[in-house]
């Protein structure tokens, strides 16, 4: 099988460059930006927002894609459309009259970026017109395909829209043919999820070769932070690829594709697959019409029985309501026949009731009759008791009077008394502080004393010392003297010179002795 032949890295190529991931909604689009996020690549300023579908974040640009949206909306597409997006309409004036607003938002979400992703699905089948406007920019469009078992992708948009299955895998089909067709030419490197999230690490000088680039962030610390990024749980629909390649009841066109993706995911691009692939997409498009005739009929189909189960619903909502408040007033009469019966028997219980209270009212009067004499007695007492009581507060307030001005009285003498002490106590203060500053002066004096007896005593002791050397050095000289005129005394010469110097001394001159 031929092989693509290698481009040889562009390293005369200054100009910016735009690395356009290329793949199909629920593919690891967005694991992948995350990836050249990490390995030094710039994000787009206003970033759309994370989900809880992808809580880790898009990476991708919002303004770009309700651009998008509104582009395939111009050209009567939308992002779930199967069939080919119009190829005149890259060639009509409402392409014109998008570029601007388009070339605007590559300034504004890049700015002057030297190396920065840009991401949507919807790319896919519009790469023609941004392949354009980069180049305008003079940014260079570099292209990383990026797929994923279309089952899956199938399985994940029913979860996440309702979408049919069967209608998802026409998707994926429309995006990845358009996808590769469109991006020939161009520096690109092909990939699926599987690959990203079992081996990340092993692509990153594969893609950079493919692209030649290199990778300004790729460090242990950049490995790390991808690491903790690519989450294995955060991966759902996980299914074996061999569920859909050996499945005979699958669509062959699908198949086909996907195999040839998977190829050159793990060997390397093949230019030799290039008719096979055009092939397939000339053979889908030509059933478009047919298709899409089934597909929206049976979408209509869908839709009325959508409807219909939704009136049914409201239906049985509504005779649940019925049934519930049926149900209710069964419940109510039956507890007002159960209210009345009690009623009767409470009226029956209260007339007897009426009854015996008469004859403990009766008995009650006499018994208020005899009280009421008690209670004037009793009122006579205690006016007696309020007098006494009024006797006993006068004298108690003239006590409380007095006492009051034996604490006033008692209050005044104890500031006197405080105020004596207070002056007291600061007299000694000052004559503590004039002690301190006396204690103070004479410590200082008795430090200067100190040292000039430690100097005088220092030089005594110098003195002391020179003269036992002097008087050391003294009679170390006479004994020598000593030793020295023994032993002339005792040497022959001097006896011999004995008469010599008697004849020298009888001869020595008068008055010169």
């Amino acid at each position: 099988m031929a092989k693509t032949p290698k481009r040889p890295a562009a390293k005369q190529d200054k100009r910016r460059v735009a690395v356009v991931i290329l793949g199909m909604h629920r593919s690891g689009t967005s694991a992948l930006g995350g990836v050249l996020a990490q390995l030094g690549c710039d994000l787009p300023a206003t970033l759309m927002s994370a989900h809880e579908t992808n809580p880790k974040g898009f990476f991708e640009s919002a303004a770009i894609c309700q651009l998008n949206d509104d582009i395939l909306a111009s050209g009567g597409s939308g992002w779930s459309d199967w069939q080919p997006f119009n190829p005149t309409w890259f060639d009509s004036p409402r392409a014109e009259e998008f570029a601007a607003p388009a070339a605007e938002l590559v300034h504004g979400e890049f700015a002057k970026s030297h190396l920065f992703v840009m991401k949507d699905p919807r790319i896919c089948r519009l790469l023609p017109f941004w392949t354009g406007v980069l180049e305008a920019e003079d940014v260079r469009p570099v292209v990383v395909h990026i797929h994923r078992n279309p089952l899956d992708v199938a399985n994940s948009l029913r979860t996440r829209d309702g979408m049919e299955e069967d209608l998802a895998q026409l998707i994926w089909l429309r995006h990845v043919l358009s996808a590769e067709r469109d991006s020939r030419g161009l520096p690109r490197s092909f990939l699926s999820y599987d690959q990203l999230m079992q081996n990340w690490a092993g692509l990153t000088d594969r893609i950079a070769r493919d692209l030649g680039l290199g990778w300004p962030r790729l460090s242990a610390r950049a490995a790390a932070d991808i690491g903790a990024f690519l989450m294995p749980a955060l991966r759902h629909h996980l299914r074996p690829k061999e569920q859909l390649l050996e499945n005979p009841f699958a669509s062959e066109w699908i198949r086909k594709t996907y195999a040839i993706l998977q190829e050159w995911a793990e060997g390397g691009e093949n230019s030799a697959d290039y008719p096979r692939l055009d092939q397939i997409a000339r053979e889908f498009d030509h059933s478009a019409p047919t298709f899409a005739q089934l597909i929206e009929t049976g979408r209509a189909a869908i839709r009325t029985v959508g409807k219909a189960e939704t009136q049914l619903a409201e239906v049985r909502t509504e005779l649940g309501a019925c049934q519930k408040a049926l149900d209710d007033g069964q419940q109510a009469h039956a507890a007002l026949t159960e209210e009345k019966t009690q009623l009767e028997e409470a009226a029956r219980r209260a007339e007897a009731a009426h009854l015996e209270e008469a004859e403990a009212l009766a008995r009650a009067s006499q018994e208020v009759r005899v009280q009421h004499n008690t209670i004037s007695e009793l009122q006579s007492a205690l006016a007696q008791r309020q007098l006494e009581a009024e006797d006993w507060m006068s004298a108690a307030r003239a006590a409380q009077a007095a006492l009051e001005e034996q604490q006033q009285a008692a209050q005044a003498a104890l500031e006197e008394q405080q105020q004596a002490a207070q002056a007291q106590s600061e007299k000694a203060l000052a004559r503590n502080r004039t002690a301190e500053a006396s204690v103070t002066r004479l410590t200082t004096e008795i430090a200067a004393l100190s040292k000039i007896l430690v100097a005088v005593e220092n030089r005594e002791a110098q003195q002391k010392a020179a003269l036992q050397r002097d008087r050391d050095t003294q009679m170390a000289e006479a004994e020598a003297a000593r030793i020295a005129c023994d032993a002339l005394l005792a040497s022959t010469s001097w006896r011999v010179t004995a008469p010599l110097r008697r004849i020298s001394r009888w001869l020595r001159p008068s008055g010169f002795g």
